[in-house]
């Protein structure tokens, strides 16, 4: 039982980390987005 409950706490923290992992990635898509678009009204202005 004890066991079990130890292997339950790593897969919470691989998940928060996941989580964390994803929450970067979002901010960096959002940026080159926004970057992107920058660049076109720059461009065609």
């Amino acid at each position: 039982m004890g066991t079990s409950n130890n292997q339950n706490n790593q897969t919470t923290t691989k998940d928060t980390k996941l989580k964390k992992d994803f929450k970067i990635a979002q901010y960096v898509y959002v940026s080159i987005y926004i970057v992107l678009i920058i660049c076109l009204v720059v461009f065609y202005a």
